[in-house]
C-alpha cells in the first residue's frame, strides 16, 4: 500500500509534498487490531492525498547529489574498499510509486553505467512530462 507502512506497533503514512512531511502512526492498541489500525491509516493517507497537491516532478540535481543528476546515485560493495558496483537511477511517480532501475558497472565501467543511468531517468521524466501535458 502506498504511503502507508508497517510497523511493530501497527502502521505508519509517511507522505511528502512541497518538503514538508507528514508523518502520523496508527497503533493496532489504539484501534483494536492491526487490520482496523490498517483501515484507518489507509482512510487517513486518502484524505491527506486529496487535500494536498500532487508530487511536483523536479530534474535539476540535488546538492546532495554525488553524481550531478538528481535520483542517480552509486551503488557500493559492502565490505573494506566500497567500490561502486553500480549506479541507480530512480524517480517518483505521480501516483506516490517510485521507479528503480540498476545499472551494474560491468565491462563498459563506471563512466558507461553512470551515462545509462542518466538516460534512462531522462528519457522516464520526458515521457512522464510528455503524459501529463496530454492528461
Amino acid at each position: 500500500m502506498k504511503n502507508v507502512f508497517r510497523i511493530p506497533s501497527g502502521w505508519r503514512v509517511v507522505v511528502q509534498r512541497a518538503g514538508e512531511i507528514h508523518d502520523k502512526a496508527f497503533a493496532a492498541s489504539t484501534y483494536g487490531s492491526i487490520a482496523k489500525a490498517r483501515k484507518a491509516a489507509a482512510e487517513y493517507r486518502d484524505g491527506l492525498l486529496r487535500k494536498l497537491p500532487p508530487p511536483q516532478l523536479t530534474t535539476d540535481a540535488s546538492a546532495r547529489s554525488r553524481s550531478g543528476v538528481r535520483g542517480v546515485f552509486p551503488v557500493r560493495a559492502s565490505g573494506g574498499k566500497r567500490r561502486v558496483v553500480a549506479y541507480m537511477a530512480s524517480l517518483s511517480l505521480p501516483d506516490g510509486t517510485r521507479v528503480r532501475r540498476r545499472f551494474p558497472v560491468g565491462d563498459g565501467g563506471a563512466k558507461a553505467a553512470l551515462a545509462s543511468a542518466k538516460q534512462f531517468r531522462e528519457r522516464e521524466l520526458r515521457r512522464l512530462l510528455r503524459n501529463a501535458r496530454k492528461g
